[in-house]
């Protein structure tokens, strides 16, 4: 199968750095004039050439996803991977630059691309996982005897078959990272492209739609319809309407484009905006944020066209108004009836500002009232139980009323009334008898000032709506541009026995406080040690564990990971030589599966291997009656829309993740609480057995 990916596709390890430049062209990636070395001779006896890979695309603006797929989703998952590494089986890699007409376009030793057919190249990536199932598949057919005639073809099909479900890494997809410059995901992602070809269209459509209003308008004035203009107008007719036909699918997919990376973008600055920052808000504060990431999807994409639009066609009108009838006092009109327009716009969104603040308030309020819901029912008055919802309730139902006037105004008034003006305004040139072409020209101006203006209030409106919600939406935006520390490109494999984690003199102080929470701190932990720290409520515990976890970032001193800091080995490096398992109250149990959530520090989709690791530690940690009681087992869908996990339980699952993650170091937050005596015990046994060392938190 291998000899379906020619010689000059196939990449050894010491030409790497090569290929990995080739891709970061290939992605959009800026300049980048740092070498890369290639991996040393101890990273590919370890087989830790992953974390070199990864590394390597981050000195060079990257971003590495390993690619876990089953061997049935291979094919789809080489259509949409490029640019990407894979792996061949042994050993060589390929770089995919893109997908074209059912080809997988390669990277060759020449720096050009060949083609090579995505099922070949399936074939190559998969040969080595089913080859073990190929003398299982020969008992088979040769026990059922088949009398088909193509047995190589069927022996392929059952083997592929047979091994659809088996987990294989593909390789490494290569991508911007999400807080690169987003300019330069829109141009990677063709937007400039599709963005000429939007105002091609809208041009043409543009000339189309007016030429047929003058041709009817003409003819309607001087009472005489040939048949030949009557046919010409039918022909611009049609054509107009298959250039918007053809301007709405690129406006569509253009959306979808935007909306894709915008989502990303936000969800990577939710995933690393400042803890803080969230516990101070709330769960209210954060569930407004999202409303508003939704009003910026649905309002800024769909109002930027039309804003864009609407104006080229208001001057159009202008400038036909200006060669009709009614001259330069119609464009004067015109210009007074936009500014009129501008200034209802603006008083709109005053009221519409009033409007978000008032819906913002009630949102964040209804959430806080609906978590402390059994306080309330069993210590609040219930005579007054209501006031407060009520009043808010009241407030934002008159800022609505408000804003629904003003709406009407903008969208509805101001674009008809104009049509009454506009005509009005062309009575004089009637009464002194102007020649039908102008007044057909001046007529279709009318009409299109009417259809302008029509466009442009509402998009006025959507894009001040938007600018709003960027309010509550630019702090994700801007947090997504914080990159994560990115390890060097060439990070040691882990040696046995040393120091596994060091703090030297570390301080840490909270924004709003004078004085550091963590002042001096000197913490040594090596393999097998297992360190108790206690401390009062408010001492600083918990933040010193989430320093060490790497959530947080010391103010000064000195923290190291097997001698190397956090710069040194990345954020992914960091978290993967330490644990955290934070207090109940801030971990999670996701609505997803039990391997799932016991799974999250490995890669996914899992292996049969992680499979068999997560059933142990939970047999280790006693967790065999949920798992007998669990009609799916691992595969049972848990949290809150699934099975209900008890206190105790979810203590277990927790220390499981951690456990499962591998880590050299597990810091345990006051994670014991929930814990009866005898899980207590199973749990710390099972934590001396299969921990490399330990950091305990707790009350004294």
């Amino acid at each position: 199968m291998l000899k379906s990916i020619p010689i000059t596709a196939r990449w050894t390890r010491s030409n790497l750095p090569l290929l990995l430049e080739m891709l970061a062209r290939h992605c959009g990636a800026p300049p980048h004039h740092a070498s890369l070395e290639p991996p040393d001779i101890h990273m590919m006896e370890a087989g830790d050439i992953g974390n070199w890979i990864e590394a390597a695309c981050a000195r060079l603006g990257l971003e590495a996803d390993r690619q876990y797929v089953s061997l049935s989703d291979v094919p789809s998952s080489i259509m949409h991977a490029a640019p990407a590494i894979f792996v061949l089986p042994d050993g060589e890699f390929v770089g995919l630059a893109g997908v074209r007409r059912g080809m997988a376009r390669l990277i060759t030793g020449d720096l050009r691309t060949i083609g090579v057919p995505i099922p070949a190249l399936r074939d190559a990536l998969c040969t080595k996982v089913e080859a073990n199932f190929k003398d299982e598949v020969d008992a088979l057919l040769q026990h059922c005897r088949s009398a088909v005639v193509d047995q190589d073809r069927l022996r392929r099909a059952v083997v592929q078959k047979r091994a659809g479900s088996v987990s294989l890494m593909l390789g490494w997809q290569v991508r911007l990272p999400s807080g690169s410059s987003f300019r330069r995901q829109l141009t990677r992602a063709g937007l400039h492209g599709q963005a000429w070809k939007f105002g091609t269209a809208y041009i043409v459509e543009a000339l189309l739609t007016m030429g047929s209003w003058l041709l009817l308008g003409r003819a309607a004035l001087t009472g005489v319809f040939d048949t030949g203009w009557l046919i010409a107008w039918v022909l611009m007719m049609i054509c107009a309407l298959a250039f918007r036909t053809w301007r709405s699918a690129i406006s569509q997919a253009m959306s979808v484009v935007v909306s894709g990376l915008l989502k990303q973008r936000l969800i990577a600055g939710a995933v690393r905006v400042d803890a803080d920052s969230v516990r101070h808000e709330g769960a209210g504060g954060m569930l407004a944020r999202v409303i508003e990431t939704e009003a910026i999807e649905s309002l800024a994409i769909g109002g930027c066209l039309a804003v864009m639009t609407a104006p080229l066609e208001l001057a159009l009108a202008g400038a036909l108004l200006w060669l009709g009838a009614g001259g330069v006092l119609h464009v004067l009109l015109l210009a007074v009836w936009a500014g009129i327009l501008s200034l209802l716009v603006w008083r709109q969104q005053t009221c519409r500002a009033a409007w978000m603040n008032a819906r913002l308030a009630m949102t964040e309020d209804l959430v806080e009232q609906m978590n402390g819901h059994r306080t309330r029912v069993l210590e609040e008055n219930p005579a007054r139980r209501h006031e407060a919802e009520d009043r808010r309730l009241e407030q934002y139902l008159e800022r609505s009323a408000e804003l629904d006037k003003h709406t009407v105004r903008v969208n509805t008034l101001m674009p008809r009334l104009w049509l009454l003006v506009g005509l009005g305004a062309l009575a004089p040139a009637f009464i002194r008898g102007s020649t039908p072409d102008s007044l057909a020209i001046s007529i279709a101006a009318v009409l299109l000032a009417q259809a302008s203006l029509g466009t442009l209030g509402p998009a006025l409106s959507s894009l001040a709506s938007a600018a709003l919600a960027w309010r509550k939406v630019k702090p994700l935006f801007q947090a997504a541009e914080q990159r994560p520390e990115q390890g060097s490109a060439a990070i040691p494999a882990r040696v046995a026995g040393g120091v596994l984690l060091e703090a030297r003199d570390l301080t840490f102080r909270y924004r709003e406080r004078s004085e550091p929470i963590v002042r001096g701190c000197n913490l040594t932990i090596r393999p097998h040690d297992h360190i108790l720290l206690e401390g009062a409520s408010g001492e600083g515990k918990s933040t010193l564990a989430s320093l060490l976890a790497g959530l947080r970032t010391p103010e000064s001193g000195l923290l190291l990971a097997g001698r190397l800091d956090r710069y040194t080995l990345g954020e992914a490096q960091w978290r993967e030589r330490v644990a955290l398992v934070p207090q109940s109250h801030e971990n999670h149990i996701f609505s997803a599966s039990l391997a799932f959530n016991l799974l999250m520090g490995r890669a996914w989709t899992p292996r049969q291997e992680d499979l068999s690791d997560a059933w142990a530690v939970c047999e280790d940690l006693g967790l065999n009656p949920l798992l007998a009681r669990m009609p799916a087992g691992l595969d049972q869908m848990v949290g809150e829309s699934g099975w209900q996990l008890s206190e105790g339980e979810r203590s277990r699952v927790f220390l499981a993740r951690a456990l499962l993650s591998r880590a050299d170091v597990l810091i345990l937050d006051e994670c014991w609480a929930t814990l009866d005596p005898k899980s207590l015990t199973l749990a710390y046994q099972a934590l001396r057995r299969r921990a490399k060392a330990i950091l305990m938190v707790a009350h004294p």
